[in-house]
């Protein structure tokens, strides 16, 4: 797959609950698995088959235990063993919390090396 990413995705691994947001008002939830996290996105993991582009609220928990509140718009889908593999775009996140998403990786770094 080629790679279209602008910012680096960073391996984050926990569970997340996704809101459906909705014109209809069709309420729906979805538990995941979340795999990585970018300034611009996350990628995640559920057995759901979900629409690209469907737009989702979510909270996010960095390693620090910090939680942002997201919007997020799905724009990939790839089969994986049996589950759906999604990649997504932030949507309306505001700058200092996209700033956050960038220290948790400076410090993820630090972590590795």
């Amino acid at each position: 797959m080629d790679e279209k990413r602008l910012h680096k995705r960073t391996d984050l691994n926990s569970k997340v609950t996704l809101k459906l947001i909705s014109e209809t008002k069709e309420e729906r939830t979805v538990e995941a698995e979340l795999t990585n996290v970018s300034k611009d996105g996350i990628g995640f993991l559920t057995k759901d088959q979900l629409l690209v582009g469907s737009v989702f609220q979510s909270v996010i928990q960095l390693w620090t235990k910090q939680k942002i509140d997201v919007l997020l718009k799905i724009v990939r889908c790839e089969e994986v063993n049996g589950q759906y593999e999604y990649g997504s775009i932030f949507v309306g996140m505001q700058d200092h919390e996209s700033m956050r998403i960038l220290i948790y990786q400076m410090f993820n770094e630090d972590k590795e090396n």
